[in-house]
């Protein structure tokens, strides 16, 4: 980067904490941190553009994309993304990266065994199973040192979640046909929109000790990879049981 770019993105960064840049041959382009609701728009303005089922239009999310720069200017940005349309997924990209945090990363979330504090709760003196044992938690971690990879990731956080239930998971099914953006495999996907709402409904309240409600301005991806894990929970996991303990 030029001394001058060098200097530009360190303004940059002073007036939009957050933000990430690089270099090219047109100049400098930084990309502000999107808030939540940013995130949500632009993934599913980018899964639109790349759903095989439908003629977009190739403006589709140009206007979101565009508003995430900062730098150029608004004009020369537009020129940009018309002068060159691969910008579009490389701002995005950007924003991405923006949205991860100090670590660049996407959240990391294990699945993890429920406590007994977890599972149940008192009423009356006798205990009854929380939201009826539709439930499973997930642990958000950091990320894995590349100095020590075999060493176990800190603990960030512990989310406690209800499974969908039959009526839920008829209608989510209804919506991904309906609304889901379809792979070249021709699988259609949820898109972040609903992943966002299943993630926001089935986070179990109250939470009992030891669980987190999720940061999702914090980190805006949790909406998608709780969403997601959701959907996975409600399936059956393939392999033995043997061993497994059944609380008492």
């Amino acid at each position: 980067m030029t001394p001058e770019s060098a200097a530009l993105m360190e303004e940059m960064k002073a007036r939009h904490p957050g933000c990430v840049g690089v270099e090219t041959v047109e100049g400098l382009l930084v990309v502000r941190r999107p808030s939540t609701d940013e995130v949500i728009g632009m993934e599913d303005a980018m899964s639109r553009l790349k759903c095989q089922a439908t003629a977009e239009d190739p403006y589709a999310g140009m206007d979101l994309l565009k508003r995430l720069v900062v730098c150029p200017d608004q004009n020369t940005a537009e020129e940009w993304l018309n002068s060159f349309p691969g910008v579009i997924e490389q701002v995005a990209n950007m924003a991405r990266i923006a949205a991860f945090g100090p670590t660049e990363q996407p959240p990391i979330l294990y699945s993890a065994d429920l406590t007994d504090g977890e599972l149940y709760v008192e009423g009356n003196g006798q205990k009854t199973k929380r939201h009826g044992g539709k439930i499973f938690v997930v642990e958000h971690t950091e990320p894995r040192d590349a100095e020590q990879p075999f060493t176990k990731p800190r603990v960030l956080a512990r989310y406690l979640m209800r499974r969908l239930g039959l009526s839920e998971h008829r209608e989510a099914m209804k919506e991904t046909a309906a609304t889901g953006h379809m792979m070249s495999n021709g699988v259609r996907l949820a898109t972040m929109s609903q992943l966002a709402r299943i993630a926001r409904k089935h986070v179990c309240v109250p939470l009992p000790d030891g669980c987190t409600m999720p940061d999702f301005e914090a980190h805006p991806y949790l909406l998608k990879l709780l969403g997601q894990a959701v959907i996975d929970h409600s399936r059956l996991t393939i392999g033995s049981a043997a061993g497994k303990s059944k609380p008492s």
